[in-house]
C-alpha cells in the first residue's frame, strides 16, 4: 500500500510539472497531491504506532534504523 501511494504521488507531481496551463487541471492535481501526502502521513503514523506497541518489532526496528540509510519504511518492510 505504502509504495503504491508513493508511486501515485510521484505521478501526480510529474503531471503538475508537465507544463499544463489549465487552472482547473492544476487545481485538481494539487488536490490529489495533498490527499496522497495526507494518506502517506497517516500510513507512516500507523506504522510507527504498530512498532511502538510491539516490543519485538520496536527492538528490531531500532536495530535496523541504526544502519545508515535505513529509515522507517525500509526497516518496517
Amino acid at each position: 500500500m505504502f509504495t503504491g501511494l508513493k508511486a501515485q504521488l510521484l505521478q501526480e507531481n510529474n503531471r503538475l510539472m508537465s507544463g499544463e496551463k489549465n487552472p482547473w487541471v492544476l487545481d485538481d492535481l494539487s488536490l490529489n497531491v495533498e490527499f496522497l501526502r495526507s494518506r502517506i502521513k497517516a500510513a507512516e503514523n500507523k506504522i510507527k504506532e504498530i512498532i511502538k506497541q510491539s516490543g519485538t518489532l520496536k527492538t528490531k526496528h531500532e536495530l535496523l534504523t541504526s544502519i545508515p540509510g535505513i529509515g522507517l519504511i525500509t526497516a518496517s518492510t
